[in-house]
């Protein structure tokens, strides 16, 4: 026997429930045979199991259009209530179904476990929340209804504000994400059931953007390439839009990443794809490095250090990018791995006698690996092995800044204490203030005033080729030895 996997969840409902009703009539359920609750044709598409696509439903007779309705107007009414799967009352459920074979139907979807009934109560209910949502989403895709998914994005806009919000929440406390609708994983169903997944999308952008791309980005929804690169577009706009509030810019950034993000261009190279970075111009110029003011010993005395023009990545590296050098055997071919000290690292990481995927740490915690995140729990030596595929790919010298390099271009050549200015923004950049919490998408937070990176400080630390040496910096006094597989690098 074969079978195929559902592509979603709108093909494994509809499987469920095909076979639900498949199995209720070929065990005889009077209620079930032609002209009863099915029609004719509705009948033999059930027992022959020809459908015309892995979505379609027997919807001819009354029963399947009829328990979309009660499902629609159940979830409507838990909504209001506070409710999203609510208990009906057996009479009301059969007002709702204004059918003269109401309470057929209910006990139809009670032998297809779609329907459970508390006889006790005499009340009515979806089996789960799930099925609930997924009737109700057949109702959607045939008379879409884009305001249900309305929601407030930018900062005047939502109640109570971002700062009225953090002030409210403890020390230790999570920025609660925005207000949703509830609506969304039925909206989400809804896409993959419509017969033109463009025209129920595109409403979506004006009401719910991130949700639009979650739509268009998932694997049975099949929009046009020209709606995705208007969503892409749309949602880096948003990410960089101070009049958005914080949360608005951060759901859009991890959406960006499921749906692609078209500032790195996807090549393929002698070693498989990968992504190409866009990258930052510094300038060259003399740049004021450390401060005598500082709390840590280690950056004093400030001094003047002369750099030759540089590139600098825009962002961070994020997981989508990972994601390829893992997929390429980034931790299988030695050629990355090109010290002694790094083959130690990389052989430290087998599991003996079981062949092992290395991976990152957290890369499996699902707070960390968003593709829009930047990849975080790699050491210096999984960096530098980045570095050299990424090389070796584009036939260009990628590495790791120095210390001084990463220091200039957070501070520029006015040698500002923050990469935004003098004075600390906690709405600039992503710390223990904002209560994020978590690691932000990239794009989300443009904290350079001069050259055009994101997150050149707070989200995430970034790894430099510099030992841990004090001030004043040399580059020939041993802190750019790469071979030292012991010594601290500085983040």
């Amino acid at each position: 026997a074969t079978s195929n996997i559902p592509k979603g969840k709108a093909e494994l409902f509809t499987g469920y429930v095909r076979g639900a009703l498949r199995r209720e009539a070929m065990n005889g359920n009077r209620l079930l045979l032609p002209n009863g609750l099915l029609t004719e044709h509705d009948f033999r598409k059930l027992t022959s199991g020809k459908w015309r696509d892995t979505l379609e439903l027997p919807e001819r007779g009354v029963l399947l259009p009829k328990l979309a309705a009660l499902a629609y107007a159940m979830q409507q009414k838990g909504f209001d209530t506070d409710g999203a799967q609510i208990r009906l009352d057996y009479d009301d459920a059969c007002n709702l179904l204004a059918s003269e074979r109401d309470s057929d139907i209910l006990k139809v979807g009670v032998a297809l476990n779609v329907l459970d009934e508390d006889v006790a109560r005499e009340e009515v209910l979806f089996f789960h929340q799930l099925l609930q949502e997924f009737f109700a989403a057949r109702k959607l895709a045939q008379a879409p209804d884009p305001e249900l998914v309305r929601v407030a994005w930018r900062a005047d806009s939502v109640k109570p504000s971002l700062a009225e919000t953090i002030a409210g929440l403890a020390d230790s406390d999570p920025l609660p994400p925005l207000p949703q609708t509830g609506w969304e994983e039925t909206t989400v169903l809804a896409a993959a059931l419509s017969a033109e997944p463009d025209v129920f999308v595109h409403p979506l952008i004006a009401m719910n953007l991130p949700l639009a791309a979650r739509c268009a980005s998932a694997p049975d929804v099949k929009v046009s390439e020209p709606l995705k690169n208007e969503l892409r577009h749309a949602l880096i706009a948003r990410t960089q839009d101070m009049t958005t509030d914080l949360r608005a810019r951060i759901a859009a950034g991890l959406a960006l990443g499921d749906l692609g993000d078209p500032r790195f261009e996807r090549r393929i190279g002698p070693y498989g794809d990968y992504l190409l970075p866009p990258m930052a111009t510094i300038p060259a110029g003399t740049y004021p490095i450390g401060d005598d003011n500082s709390q840590y010993n280690d950056k004093k005395p400030a001094h003047p250090v002369t750099l030759e023009a540089f590139q600098l990545g825009v962002f961070p590296i994020t997981n989508a990018e990972y994601t390829l050098f893992i997929a390429a055997g980034g931790y299988k071919i030695k050629r990355w791995w090109d010290t002694e000290a790094a083959r130690t690292w990389r052989i430290s990481r087998d599991i003996v006698g079981r062949d092992a995927r290395i991976l990152p740490a957290l890369w499996t915690n699902d707070a960390f690996n968003k593709l829009s995140q930047p990849v975080v729990g790699v050491s210096w030596f999984e960096a530098r092995a980045y570095c050299m595929w990424l090389s070796a790919q584009t036939r260009r010298i990628y590495r790791l800044p120095t210390e001084i390099e990463f220091e200039a271009a957070a501070r520029g050549i006015e040698g500002r204490a923050y990469p935004y200015g003098e004075i600390f923004d906690v709405h600039r950049t992503n710390t223990r203030e904002s209560h994020i919490n978590r690691v932000s998408p990239i794009g989300v937070f443009n904290n350079s005033t001069s050259y055009g990176c994101y997150d050149l400080s707070g989200n995430v630390y970034t790894w430099t080729s510099s030992l841990d040496k004090p001030y004043p910096y040399s580059s020939i006094d041993g802190r750019e030895n790469d071979s030292d597989a012991l010594a601290n690098r500085v983040i």
